[in-house]
């Protein structure tokens, strides 16, 4: 989607306009729109288009160790909660909250689960397709 410039054309047309003889001087006009023209807010696509969306191998192992501890500790603490008080939905609860826990915590690509980005090898020509294009 192609966007114009936004800029308040009555004010520059009053500004430069002339009383003595009734004229907009137009070289002034297009300078001043041209000098005010307002910068567009980035679109929510440039913005979501921004968002990291990788994670390297090491972050991954990280994440899923992590999330396993979470869910295994909340999960414990479910059981002996709702043992005590004799209340399954309380385990329900707790181990529910855990999972919600170690969701936000492993599912976005955090900084911390990309501190060893993976170096990929430059690509190499193929001396088999260049052969045959030549004959």
């Amino acid at each position: 989607m192609i966007t114009m410039p936004s800029f308040d054309i009555s004010y520059v047309v009053n500004s430069t306009f002339d009383n003595k003889t009734s004229q907009v001087d137009t070289s002034t006009c297009l300078k001043q729109i041209n000098l005010r023209k307002v910068k567009q807010p980035a679109s929510n696509m440039d913005f979501i288009n921004s968002i990291p969306t990788h994670m390297d191998f090491e972050g991954q192992a990280r994440a899923e160790r992590i999330s396993r501890i979470i869910i295994t500790l909340f999960g414990i603490v479910g059981l002996v909660w709702g043992y005590i008080i004799q209340q399954f939905s309380q385990t329900v609860y707790i181990l529910g909250a855990g999972f919600l826990l170690a969701s936000l915590l492993t599912i976005p690509p955090w900084p911390m689960f990309r501190r060893k980005p993976l170096q990929w090898q430059k690509v190499k020509p193929d001396n088999a397709s260049q052969s045959k294009k030549k004959k």
